[in-house]
């Protein structure tokens, strides 16, 4: 397992990255096939401060390759948190598949 991590501040705002990577053994054997699937997650968490409302934003982006048999593919996550300066909390989140097709073409081909 692999991590980086950085982060940046610029009048009271601050955004923090991390990423993290990972392989996973497959279930499959066979010749030509990768050993392991690798994931790469990307957190990132921004924050904001405002005079009316603050806010905070936390992002994940999951990539996946190398899987026997199966497309690429990235799930991305995201929630944001807000305050109005009040007792109260508003949340939303959202999600997201991005689908990747991979295709080899061999010179001489068609």
């Amino acid at each position: 397992e692999e991590k980086t991590e950085s982060g940046s501040s610029t009048n009271d705002n601050l955004i923090l990255c991390r990423e993290v990577s990972s392989y996973h053994p497959s279930k499959i054997s066979f010749p030509g096939l990768p050993s392991h699937a690798e994931s790469i997650k990307l957190h990132t968490i921004e924050r904001f401060y405002g005079s009316v409302e603050n806010k905070a934003v936390i992002k994940e982006t999951n990539s996946f390759r190398g899987i026997p048999y199966c497309d690429y593919f990235s799930v991305n996550i995201e929630w944001v948190v807000t305050s109005l300066n009040k007792p109260k909390l508003d949340t939303s989140s959202s999600d997201d598949l991005v689908k990747t097709k991979q295709t080899n073409i061999r010179r001489g081909e068609q």
